[in-house]
């Protein structure tokens, strides 16, 4: 191992415990550790498999990362005795996959808006046998139902946000009017993560829907100051459990009420 290999190690030491969740849960850890740190990356893509059979498909770096920090880091939380939970930005499937595991009663409803990647998710339900529990819904929820378009191109699926100069077109729907839809009374845990998109929905939510939610986890973003929506959610009833920042401006939130 040279030296700038070394270093990546050494800078990454206080990641010990999901290190050993990491060997723990999945024989490839050698490979997946490796690539987590930067010393070495498979080839994409790769399929990742846990020791409980569960698996899933990585496409990239990107989505090797976005792996590691809900299946080895936990960066969320969830209540075993979760019923009804709402993966909003459900991506590959990565939360859901986890979310099943986690709260084995709960039917998950997993929300993706872009096409390729809304596919990816229905292979990962697929391939887990999570249906019927598992409901995919090729949608972006937003401040307001319609149309809106999100940036394509070469961009990794996680990076990928609702713009006007975007060039494929998706759905959007309300939290409202999503619920109404899918006949959603109460919601044990509401998930987000949208690259921004959760100040305006959270924000533009009513507080009679707000208040259907029992928790809520979020990785907020610096498309706006963070102060104005933790208020508004604390306004509506919830209390702020935990604020881990993971950079500038953006970090993973946890209310619960």
């Amino acid at each position: 191992m040279d030296l700038a290999r070394l270093s990546r190690v050494v800078d990454h030491v206080d990641r010990a415990p999901e290190l050993l969740a990491c060997r723990r849960l999945t024989r490839q850890w050698p490979v997946v550790s490796a690539a987590y740190l930067g010393v070495r990356q498979p080839s994409y893509p790769y399929l990742l498999r846990l020791r409980d059979g569960r698996s899933l498909l990585l496409d990239e770096p990107g989505d090797l990362v976005t792996a590691w920090v809900i299946l080895f880091r936990e960066e969320y939380r969830v209540d075993p005795s979760c019923q009804t939970i709402l993966d909003v930005g459900a991506n590959i499937g990565a939360f859901t996959l986890f979310a099943a595991q986690a709260a084995p009663e709960a039917t998950i409803w997993a929300i993706e808006p872009f096409p390729a990647t809304f596919r990816h998710l229905e292979l990962t339900v697929a391939r887990n046998v999570l249906a019927p529990r598992v409901r995919c819904r090729e949608l972006a929820l937003s401040a307001e139902s319609g149309q809106a378009t999100m940036g394509g191109g070469d961009l990794p699926s996680h990076k990928r946000v609702l713009d006007p100069a975007g060039g494929v077109e998706v759905a959007t729907t309300t939290l409202a009017d999503f619920l109404a839809a899918e006949g959603i009374e109460q919601v044990d845990l509401l998930k987000i993560d949208v690259e921004g998109e959760e100040h305006p929905l959270l924000l533009n939510t009513p507080d009679e829907v707000l208040e259907r939610v029992r928790a809520l986890a979020m990785e907020y973003h610096p498309r706006a100051p963070k102060g104005p929506l933790f208020d508004r959610l604390v306004a509506t009833g919830f209390r702020l459990e935990d604020d881990r920042p993971i950079g500038p401006a953006c970090g993973i939130a946890h209310f619960r009420r």
